[in-house]
This record gives C-alpha cells, sequence and structure tokens, in this order.
C-alpha cells in the first residue's frame, strides 16, 4: 500500500538531494581550505595561472576587463534593481525579495570569509590593480548568486523545459567566463575561483531550498 503520495514523495526527494548538494559543496570547500593551509595549491595556482595567462595582447586585456565587468558590485546592483522592479511591476514581488536578499547576504558571506582567511591577492603578473583579499574569489562567488537565482526565478515563471535548461546553462557559462577572467587579469589565484564557485553554489542552494519551503508554507495571496 502506498502510504506517500507522489506530491510528498518528490518534496522529500528534493530536499534529499538539496541536502546532498550542500553537503558536497562543504566537502570540497573544507578540501580547498585545507590545501590551501598546507601549501599544497602554490604550484597548482601559478601553473593555471600561467597557461591561462600566456601570451597577451592589450586589446584583448581591455576585452577581459569589460567581461570582468559583469561580476562587479556596480553591475549586480544595476541588474537586481531592474530584475527586481520588473517582478514588483508583474505582481511577483516575493521574489524580487529573494533575489535581493539571496545576493545582499551571499555578498555579507563572502566578506566574511575573506576576513576569515585573509590571503593576500597574487603577485604573479597582475594585469589589473584591485585591493582587498583573495580567498574566495567574490567575482565568481556572486555571479553564481547572482546568475543562479535569476535562473531559480525564471525557471518558476517559464513553462518549456528546453527555455529552462538554456537558462541554466547561460548562468553556468557566465559565472565561468567571469571566473576565468580573475585568473587571466591575475587578480585571483585559480583556487580563489573555485572556491567562490562553490561557496557561492552552496549559498545558491540553500536559498533555493529556503524559497521553496516558503512557497509551500505561506499562502499565495499573501506572496504577490
Amino acid at each position: 500500500m502506498d502510504f506517500l503520495s507522489v506530491h510528498v514523495r518528490k518534496k522529500y526527494l528534493y530536499m534529499t538531494m538539496m541536502a546532498g548538494l550542500i553537503v558536497i559543496y562543504f566537502l570540497i570547500f573544507n578540501e580547498i581550505v585545507d590545501e590551501l593551509k598546507e601549501g599544497e595549491l602554490i604550484e597548482f595556482d601559478k601553473a593555471v595561472i600561467e597557461s591561462i595567462q600566456g601570451p597577451f595582447s592589450e586589446e584583448f586585456t581591455n576585452f577581459v576587463t569589460k567581461l570582468t565587468f559583469f561580476g562587479s558590485l556596480t553591475w549586480i546592483i544595476a541588474l537586481i534593481s531592474v530584475f527586481s522592479l520588473f517582478l514588483f511591476l508583474f505582481s511577483k514581488k516575493h521574489y524580487a525579495i529573494y533575489i535581493i536578499l539571496t545576493s545582499a547576504l551571499g555578498g555579507g558571506f563572502n566578506w566574511g570569509l575573506k576576513y576569515i582567511f585573509q590571503r593576500e591577492r597574487p603577485d604573479i603578473a597582475p594585469l589589473l590593480s584591485v585591493s582587498g583579499y583573495s580567498f574566495p574569489s567574490g567575482h565568481s562567488m556572486a555571479s553564481v548568486i547572482l546568475y543562479g537565482s535569476i535562473a531559480v526565478v525564471c525557471i518558476r515563471l517559464i513553462k518549456k523545459n528546453f527555455i529552462k535548461g538554456l537558462l541554466w546553462i547561460l548562468a553556468l557559462f557566465a559565472s565561468l567566463i567571469i571566473g576565468w577572467s580573475r585568473i587571466y587579469l591575475g587578480v585571483h589565484y585559480p583556487s580563489d575561483v573555485v572556491a567562490g564557485f562553490v561557496a557561492g553554489a552552496a549559498w545558491l542552494t540553500i536559498s533555493a531550498w529556503m524559497l521553496r519551503y516558503l512557497e509551500y508554507k505561506v499562502p499565495k495571496k499573501l506572496r504577490r
């Protein structure tokens, strides 16, 4: 006899998957931290930076500098403002609040991690002058959270599976490009970028989990 409805089984399956992902992200981040403390990332970081930078031209560097802007605080604030306004106008304010809180609190999370580890930025042929600590990469982490949270909202508003999949691919591509640009410009170690991706993915998973929970618990009329 089937004691659980299909709906309940799907809910528990989703919760299990989210919990599993969070554990995996934590283990990966913890492994990176352990290797960072033991000084085992130096050769890896150096080799990757040298392979990514290679021979570069001023024109290409200027192009990459423009690419990395799409992970900057200025761009994040602008995109969140426009997207949130759009959601408010179409009576989807709970999604606007979700994106704003996820990005803002995620930024605070990144700041806290940087303060804890206080890793200095690389001095291997930097092509851009920036300040602040290096680990984990703020641009990489913010990109995963921002573009990921927008994708989370969009797949709830769009019915076609093809478009949903495309949105996730675009969010992943944007994050990878921005992370790569930080390595190319010499302002982050590759391990900073990987740690930023992992921490950002963990934060995004937690926030998406909370959004789904609230959508079940809060009456629909109160979420408009």
